[in-house]
């Protein structure tokens, strides 16, 4: 059986594929979003911890060549969380847009999550249809501003700066 989707004509077999595969992207993204909150956990309290031994051992005034050890130790955290963080958020991205592939694909007309979460990201207006009336939707700009990869990545650099800043004190 044949079935006609946005511009072409499927197979049931291959649209029940595409069933599967939109599912796998939707798990897949957000194994990734939740790994990239619990490696952003574990680096803030591992960084945490090292800013308090740093104050900690300089508030005694000696042993400056631990304090240097732990100034590089938070430099390279710092670095490491950045990578983990970037990675993670490449592949998140990648399997919500493989994901919003498929969906323009094969559901447009049936299901728009993913094809209007995007235009709602960029504070586009979007129209859901609920019930009997049109629901008009749009981020506001408080919230396209504080986006959590900005946000992740700014932590990250306060992180650095208390690092390289208590070098030079």
């Amino acid at each position: 059986m044949k079935t006609k989707t946005t511009d072409q004509i499927v197979s049931t077999d291959e649209l029940e594929n595409a069933r599967w595969g939109y599912q796998v992207a939707i798990s897949c993204a957000t194994l990734y979003a939740e790994t990239i909150w619990s490696i952003f956990n574990a680096m803030l309290v591992a960084n945490s911890i090292v800013v308090a031994g740093i104050s900690f051992v300089g508030a005694t005034q000696s042993l400056n060549l631990f304090i240097i050890f732990l100034q590089l130790i938070g430099l390279v955290l710092c670095f490491v969380w950045f990578l983990l963080i970037k990675r993670h958020r490449e592949f998140t991205a990648y399997y919500v847009l493989s994901a919003r592939e498929i969906e323009e694909r094969y559901f447009l007309k049936s299901v728009k999550t993913l094809s209007r979460g995007g235009d709602f990201a960029d504070g586009k207006s979007v129209i859901l249809d609920i019930g009997q009336s049109k629901i008009k939707r749009q981020m506001s700009i408080w919230a396209r501003l504080t986006r959590g990869e900005a946000a992740s990545y700014i932590v990250i650099l306060v992180f650095a700066l208390i690092y390289i800043s208590t070098f030079f004190i």
